[in-house]
This record gives structure tokens, sequence and C-alpha cells, in this order.
């Protein structure tokens, strides 16, 4: 893995887009990345990983607020990394989950993460996926590795490296089992203690059916068990005492089943023979007992012949009578509906006379007494030719005249209709008349319904008319209105010409002013200058003055100090010398006396103090002095641009200026305004001339229209006056003329209903005649007689019948009871208790038999499959007993429970025992050479207080021999030792993860703790890092790294966010 560009936005610190160059930083293979506390080192590594797995290591993870609080609203978060993985190159980009604003209203609104993978193939980007599940899946998949083990062996987090190494065993164990993934080796000493725990159910089930099968066994085959301990059977069942037992007691059982067996058919045919002789006897018994019942039925029967005959009779009778019946109910109901109809006929011509007048009379003389009144059918073609009205029905209807003597007839219909009469010459009249005025009175409806266009018409007109008479009225205020406007826009133009001419005397006048105000606020604001300066001054000088006596105070300490040194430079020399080596004052190799030097006598070192100090009051002094020169030169250019005017005069001046300004310029603000006002009174008085010249012609229009509709509506109401005829409307007319027909056509209906019924009548009266002659009465009054209700003829029939099927029914009896010629007549009655008592005893003796039989066999039945499930028992118990023994053997082994495990410790601790081994062997490989050959990780597998061995560390002091916990270890020991231990397991987590190339690495933290010499064997150690081609990334804040690694990535921090760039 090589990492080429970084670019985060609004992540973290950083507020605004930065990109890292990852490549110019990897030139020298080693670069710092450095940067004061909080800045932002720590989220350029948390940036790295959130781009490869979507999420950052460490309790970071759980605030999940990655956006930058200082970025702008709205600003999306991003990271992309280009990035070289397994040879192949990448760019992710991804955004983490964030508030953004919404994009309608206010407030915010949650802005899911997202990614985007893409690969460079041939030269072009590709996009592989969006997903985020596929990305984190992808980076694992080509890393070899999850984020924790990522962070573990790219980022070398020395701060948990050093917890790691003082860690207890507790501790320790859950980073290995996060960093190794350990789970497999726990689920397997989980398996294998579930499935001891379901070998030991399996074998205890087993077993508990073992023993309650042989408890079945003693109390079916009424035994006692032998001797044996029903809680552990294994020792009876490995010798095959428990099948034998089972054996010999079902062998018995059979033996005994046999026995009885044989014995059964003797008491079986003695039963038999009882119950042949008790069912005989009882037949006989049976027999006689009905032969003397039927006796005694035959004689009542012949008792009531005469009764018998006498309800056939009336029964025959009464079947014939009941085809007449319905016709005699039918003659019933005509004449029924022939009363309803000769009433419904009155009233509904009643109702049609009301309306349309009475009917013409016929002048016909009154018929002879045995004469037959002229019906409808013997009416001649010219119905109307003897009949003399003053004129046709509808000619009077129009005329409004009333009905006259000729219109009354001789008497009256209902009387006629009352009377059940055959239609007569004046019915066939009246309805034709009828008819007629039916037909002339929807004529008339038809017409007014078609005047109807003409009514439409006439609304039309008048809501016209309505409309143009509200556009006369307001035509005719229209052009009032406009000629009381136009008259009076003289005056206002005259006053807007005035106002603008006074406005353009103000704009003249406010340019003067406006020069007046720029030159006295300059005056100002050099016045205030010259006042602020002044007070700038006074405190200048004192400090001025204070720097030069500490100038010469600190020349008095540097002469005094040289001089002292000078005196003592004797002994400083001696103390330079070397045994052998010559003196620098008299070039002798033996020193015989030395000068000592005297007590506080001051060295080089103290000159240079003293020199230095002298350096630095002398700059401080020059900078006073400059400060007060700036200060009087400013002093006097104020002066000079304010004059000799007070500052207060001038600021007063200066206010009344700008309110004379402000006025003048309020006045001038308005001059364009009072053209534009001039201008629109202008037009707007052209506009109301044109549209009052407008108004007057489309008044004189409006006045013609309306003397046109006018004229329409006298018209259209004579017209529709004529189609009214008297009546208010036209729905009124027509509502009548409706009326008419609807009350002519009820009338018509009613008397041909009345002449439908009298036919029905008439044909009911002849169909009963005939009826009743056909079934054989004399009249229809016999049959009438005859006839019975229906529940009375079926009960007549039933008891008919019974007679004869009791007759028939005794006879039979008689007949299959008799005993024959053979027999010699009736026997003796058979003595049956006896029989009975006979056949009980025998099949009493038969059940005990059957009884003891079926326990025998019952018995023997459940033995055998006892015996049976006792043998599967056994086969069953024996490999899960096997079984047991051996999974609770190596259950306990894995828990480290078994005396066969040396360390006591579980299978996945000492899988992570192994893996601590390893990474101590990798480990001690760098720790030699940055401690010297001094120091070495040792893994020791004794128990500690938490009573887990396997996971412990030591560090052995190869200059004393002694091994000692490692929180003993001084800081730079312990960062020494922590580094070693970091590297040694990124080596094993590589190696595990298939060799992966790591071609980048960052060590994060840690530096200041140790001394140059330690520094400089740790700098040797990273430098190795860099073999083949790798890239290291050195985290640190101390200022000496900054001088040792030229090659710097510096985070600087402000208000506004953090910043990113390369230094060389």
């Amino acid at each position: 893995m090589r990492l080429h560009e970084l670019e985060v936005a609004a992540f973290g610190p950083f507020t605004d887009a930065v990109t890292v160059d990852l490549d110019a930083l990897a030139e020298g293979g080693l670069f710092l990345l450095s940067g004061p506390t909080g800045a932002g080192k720590t989220s350029v590594l948390d940036a790295v990983c959130f781009a490869l797995y979507g999420e950052v290591p460490g309790d970071r993870a759980a605030a999940r607020r990655l956006r930058s609080d200082q970025a702008a609203e709205g600003a999306e978060p991003r990271v992309r990394l280009v990035a070289t993985l397994a040879g192949r190159r990448f760019e992710l980009t991804r955004t983490p989950a964030w508030q953004r604003p919404k994009k309608r209203g206010t407030g915010t609104t949650q802005q899911q993460a997202s990614v985007r993978v893409r690969e460079r193939v041939d030269g072009s980007w590709t996009t592989l996926t969006t997903r985020l599940d596929e990305a984190g899946h992808l980076a694992t998949t080509l890393l070899g590795m999850n984020l924790a083990q990522f962070t573990q062996v790219a980022m070398l987090p020395q701060g948990r490296f050093q917890a790691f190494l003082r860690a207890d065993s507790d501790e320790r164990q859950k980073l290995l089992q996060r960093l190794f993934g350990t789970a497999r080796f726990e689920r397997a000493e989980s398996w294998l203690r579930e499935r001891r725990s379901e070998a030991r159910r399996e074998h205890d089930r087993a077993h508990l059916d073992l023993s309650g099968t042989l408890g079945r066994v003693a109390e079916v085959g009424g035994a006692d068990l032998p001797a044996w301990d029903l809680d552990d059977l294994a020792l009876p069942a490995r010798s095959g005492e428990v099948t034998a037992w089972t054996h010999e007691l079902a062998r018995a059982a059979d033996d005994d089943r046999a026995t009885l067996d044989a014995g059964l058919a003797d008491v079986a045919t003695q039963e038999q023979e009882a119950r042949a002789l008790l069912e005989a006897a009882r037949v006989e018994a049976e027999r006689l007992a009905r032969r003397s019942a039927a006796t005694a039925e035959l004689e009542v029967l012949r008792a009531r012949t005469d009764d018998h005959d006498e309800e056939v009779r009336r029964l025959e009778a009464a079947r014939r009578a009941a085809p007449v019946a319905p016709l005699r109910t039918r003659l019933t109901a005509a004449l029924g509906q022939q009363d309803r109809a000769g009433k419904d006929h009155a009233v509904a011509w009643a109702e049609a006379e009301a309306l349309l007048g009475p009917a013409p009379v016929l002048e016909v003389p009154e018929p002879e007494d045995d004469a037959d009144e002229p019906t409808l059918f013997d009416l001649p073609d010219d119905r109307g030719s003897k009949s003399e009205p003053r004129g046709s029905r509808s000619e009077r209807s129009e005329r409004h005249e009333t009905p006259t003597t000729q219109d009354a007839p001789r008497w009256s219909r209902s009387e006629r209709s009352e009377r059940h009469e055959t239609p007569t010459t004046q019915d066939a009249a009246d309805l034709t008349w009828m008819h007629e005025q039916a037909d002339a009175a929807l004529a008339d409806a038809t017409a007014v319904d078609g005047a109807r266009s003409l009514e439409h018409r006439a609304r039309e007109v008048a809501a016209g008319l309505a409309e143009v008479r509200t556009e006369v009225a307001r035509r005719t205020a229209q052009v009032a209105d406009l000629v009381e406007a136009c008259a009076g826009a003289p005056t206002e133009i005259a006053t807007l010409r005035s106002r603008a001419a006074g406005a353009q005397q103000a704009v003249v006048r406010a340019e003067a002013e406006r020069r007046t105000v720029r030159d006295l606020e300059a005056r100002s604001t050099a016045a205030r200058d010259a006042d602020r300066v002044l007070t700038l001054l006074a405190p200048a000088r004192q400090r001025h003055a204070e720097a030069r006596d500490e100038v010469l105070a600190a020349r008095e300490v540097l002469l005094d100090l040289r001089e002292r040194r000078i005196a003592g430079m004797a002994a400083e020399l001696a103390v330079g010398l070397a045994v052998g080596a010559s003196c620098p004052v008299c070039g002798s190799a033996e020193h015989p006396t030395k000068a000592d030097p005297a007590p506080g006598s001051p060295d080089a070192t103290a000159e240079r103090r003293a020199q230095h100090d002298v350096d630095q009051a002398n700059t401080v002094a020059h900078l006073r002095d400059e400060e007060v020169r700036d200060l009087e030169s400013r002093l006097a250019a104020a002066r000079a641009r304010a004059g000799d005017d007070e500052t207060d005069e001038l600021l007063a001046r200066t206010e009344v200026a700008r309110a004379a300004c402000a006025a003048l310029e309020a006045e001038a603000a308005g001059l364009e305004q009072h053209h534009r006002d001039l201008d629109r009174v202008e037009q707007e008085q052209e506009a109301r001339q044109a549209a009052l010249t407008e108004a007057r012609s489309a008044l004189d229009r409006a006045e013609e229209r309306r003397t046109a509709l006018e004229e329409q509506c006298v018209a259209l109401d004579a017209e529709l006056a004529a189609v009214r005829g008297g009546h208010p409307d036209l729905d009124t007319a027509e509502r009548h003329h409706l009326d008419r027909v609807g009350a002519a056509r009820r009338a018509v209906r009613a008397a041909e209903a009345l002449v439908s019924a009298r036919t029905h009548v008439l044909e009911a009266t002849a169909a009963l005649a005939a009826a009743a002659e056909h079934a054989g009465f004399a009249s229809p009054e016999q049959a009438r007689d005859a006839t019975l209700p229906g529940a009375d003829v079926d009960a007549l029939d039933a008891r008919v019948r019974r007679h004869r099927e009791r007759l028939s029914a005794v006879t039979a009896v008689l007949r299959d009871t008799d005993p024959g010629p053979a027999t010699g007549g009736d026997q003796a009655q058979p003595d049956l208790p006896a029989l009975e008592a006979t056949h009980r005893a025998a099949l009493d003796r038969l059940g005990d038999h059957r009884g003891r039989q079926r326990q025998v066999a019952h018995r023997a039945a459940r033995l055998g499959e006892l015996d049976a499930e006792v043998t599967a028992a056994v086969a069953r118990w024996t490999p899960l007993r096997d079984e047991l023994d051996l999974v609770a053997r190596l259950s306990t082994f894995a828990e480290g429970r078994s005396a066969d495990n040396r360390w006591q410790i579980r299978f996945s601790a000492y899988v992570l025992a192994y893996r601590l081994s390893q990474v101590v062997a990798a480990a001690n490989v760098r720790l030699a050479r940055m401690s010297d050959q001094r120091y070495a990780l040792e893994h020791t597998a004794d128990r500690g207080r938490d009573r887990r061995g396997g996971l412990g560390l030591l560090v052995r002091d190869d200059w004393s021999g002694l091994s000692r916990n490692p929180s003993t270890l001084s800081g730079g020991e312990t960062f020494v030792v922590s580094l070693a231990l970091a590297l040694g397991l990124s080596d094993v987590i590589t190696a595990e993860a298939g060799g992966v190339e790591l071609d980048t690495l960052f060590v994060d933290e840690g530096f200041g703790s140790l001394d140059a010499d330690t520094l400089d064997d740790v700098m040797d150690t990273l430098d190795a890092l860099r073999d083949g081609g790798r890239v290291v990334g050195v985290v640190s804040h101390v200022a000496e790294m900054r001088d040792r690694i030229p090659v710097q990535l510096r985070v600087t921090k402000a208000r506004t966010g953090s910043r990113l760039a390369i230094h060389r």
C-alpha cells in the first residue's frame, strides 16, 4: 500500500479544502508530520482511515461528528485519497453523514454518507462502486486487514502500545483478540463445551431410559430386580447380565401363554351349545306372542266395517269436487274486480268531466224491457251523426263555455257501471269523445312547449337590455369624471414646473456646501490624530529613558564579569588540561600544581549570557528610540493638516456644514422626481383627453343599442301573451293542458278496464257450470256441498288407508305364525329362565378363562417388547458413554482445566500466547538495536493475579541479567520498548495478511522523552524501515525532530480552521 494524494474539505479542524501531495513527501523516504497540539495531526491519519474504511479509529468514532464545526454553512465534508493497493491505483472519495441546510424552508436535514471508488485503468478513471458496504469490503480484501489491524500496523499509535506494554493479561487479551481474530478458536471452545453438555444430556437420557425400562420389566414380570445400582448400570450392562435377565422373564411368560391357549377350545364349545338352546326357545316364545296379538286386532277391525265404507264414499265425492273449487274462486275474484273497475270508472270520469266538461248525449229512444240495448259492437260507422253538440269539446274549452242541458246524459254513468251492464251505444260515444279530448289537449300542450323558444329569446333580449342600460349609465358617469379631471390638470402642471426650478437651484448650492464639509472633516480628523499621538508620546519617552538605563546597567554587569573572568583565567585553563597534554600557555606536558577556580568565578558561558543581555537591552533601547521619533513625526504632520483652530471648534463647524449640506441635498434630490411628475401629469392629461373622446363615442353607440332592444322586447311580449291564452305564464298554461291530457287518458283506461272486468265475469260463470256438470254433479251448488278442506281430505284418506293396512298386517301375521298340521298345533310355552341361567353359567366360565389368557398373553407380549427395548437401550447407551468420555476430556483440555494441559490455559488464550511470542520475537530484533543490546522482551506463561496464563510480558536487562516488569521502565525506555513492540506487531500482522506490502507507515508521538543518543538509535531504526522504498511519516510536535527531519508536513491552526503545507 502506498499513498499518493490526500484531499480533505470541511473535515475535522480543516474548514476549507486542503490537498497534500504525499508523493512529494515520499521523495526522502522519511517525513515529519508536525504542528501544535490540537492543530489536526491526528485528523490527517483519521482522514486516511476514513477514506479506506469509512470510519475513524478509537474513541473518535463514537462521537460521529466528522464535519468541521467551523466550515461554511452548506459546505459538504469530503475526503479523497489516491492510493496504490495490491498493485492497483485507486481513488476513494467519501463523505460522512452530516446535517445539511434544507433546500426549501429553514432548518437542516440528515444527508446520508456516500462513497465513490474509481480505479485507474489504461490511463483513465473507471468507477467501480458507489455502495458503502462494497467499498469497505474492497479495502479490507485488498489490504488483508480490518480497521483495527490497519491502525496498529500502518499508524503505530505509541500511546496505545505503552498501555499495551504495561497492561494486565485481561486487557492485553482484548487487544490481541481484536487484532488477530481468535473468534474461531473461542467458537471451538464453545462448541466443545456445548457438545460436552449435549453428550452428557444424551448419555443421561439413554441411561435413564435403560433404568426406567428395567423397572417396567420387573413390574410387568412380577419379579424383583437383581442387586444392581440403577444410577450406574455400566458393569451389568457390559457383562450381559441385564439382557440375560430380561430374556429369561420373557421365555417363562411365553410358556404360560401356551398352556392357557390349549384349554380354551373345550370351554368355548360348552358355551356355544347352551347359547343355541336358548336362542331356539326365544324364537318359539316370540311366535306365540305375535299370533295372540294378531287375533285380538282382527276382531276390532271387523267391528268398524260400516264406518269404513261411509268414509270411503265421502272421500270419493270430495275428490270429484276438487277440480270445481278453483273455478268458483275464479268467479268470485272476477265479480270483485268488476266492482272495483266500476268504482274506478265513475271516479276517473268525474275528474275528466270536471276539466273537460260533460260529454255529449246521443238521441237514442229508451229501449223496451224485452229489447236489447245497442252495444258498442252494433254502432254505425258514423258515430257522431245522431248527436247534436253545440261544438267540439275543444272549441267549447277554447271559448270557456259551461256545459249545456244537451250535454247532460239521461242517466248517470256511475249507475250504468254499477248495474254490470254490457257496453252501450252511449258508452261507445263517450269513449270516442274522450279520446278526441285527449288528442286536442295534447296538441295544445305541444303548442305551448313550442313557444318556449320565444320565452328564452325574450329573456335574452331583456338581459341584453339590462346590460346596455348599465353600460349607458357607466359611460355617462365616465364622461362626467373625465370632464372634471381635465379641468384641474393645468393648475397641477404649473405647480410642478415651479418646484422643478427650485430644485435645480438647490443642486448648485449643495455642491459648494459639500466641498466645505470635506475640508472641515479632513481638518477635524487631523486634529483628533494630533491629540491621540500626543497622549502616546509621553509614555513612549518614559519607556525610552528606562531602556537607556537598562543598557547602562547591563554593560556594567558585563564589564564586571569580564574583569573577574580575566582574573581567574589560569584556573579556567587548568580545567581543560589533561594528563600528558601540553599547556596552552607554557607548552609543558607536566602540571604539578593546577590553579583551582575561586568560588563563584564566572566562565565563558556566563560572559556570553551577559553579552547577550547587553545586546538585548541595546535592541530594546533602539526600538524605544524609533518609537519616540515616529510619534513626534506623526504629531507634527497632524498639526500641519489641522491648522490653528481647536478640535472642538472644528467639530462644531463640521456639524453645522453637514446639516446645511443635508438640507440642500434633500431639496436637490427631488429634481428628478419633479421632472418625472411633470412628465407624468402632462401625459395623463393627454390620455384623459383621448379617453374623453372615446367615452363619448361609446355612449352614443350604447344608446342606439338600448333603443333597438326595447323595440324587440315589446314584440316578443305580444307573441307570448297570445300563446299563454289568459294564463299568467307558459308553465301554468302547459300544466293546465297536460292535466286535461292526463284526466282524459285515465278516464279512457278506467272505461276499458270496466269492459274487461264484465267480460271476465261472464266467462267465469260459464266455466263453473260446465265443470260441475263434467264432475257428475247436478249443479255447482251440489259440487260446493261435496267439497271438503284439504286437511279434512288428508285426514279421511289417512284413516281409510290405515284401516286397510292394519287388516293386511293382521292377516299376514296370522298366516306367518300358523304352526301348520306338521307340528300338531301350538306348542307349550318354553322355560326361558332356566335356559338363560344355564347359558349364563357357561358364558362366565368362558370369560374367566379368556381373561386369564389375555393377562398372560399381554404379559408375555409386553415382556417381549421390553426385552427388545432393553437390548436397544443398551446398544444406544454404550456409544454415547464412550463419546461422553472423549468429549469431556477434549473440552476440559481446551478450557485449561485438564491435568494434561501443562500451562493450564484455554485454547484461545494459547493461540494468543503463540501470537504474542511471535510479536516478541519480531520486536526484539529492533529493540536490541534501539537499546544498544541492553533490553529484550520476554514472553512468560506464568499465571498472574488474574489467574490467566500465557499472556505475560517482562523486560530483560542484559546489563544486569534480571527481568523486570515493564512498569518499572523510565519514560524514554518505555517509548523505545513500546515502539519496538509496535513494529513487531506490525510485522506479524503484515505476515498474517498474506505478506501485504505497506509502503507508507506513520509513527505517532512519544519522541520527546528520549535523550540524544537513544533518539539517534531510534532514528536509525526508522531509517531502516525505509528499505525497499517504504515511506515513514513521524508524527511529533518536538522541536528537535524538526531539526533532524528536513521534509515536513506542517499543520497550522487558526480561528478560521487549520491548514496543511509541505516544508523542506
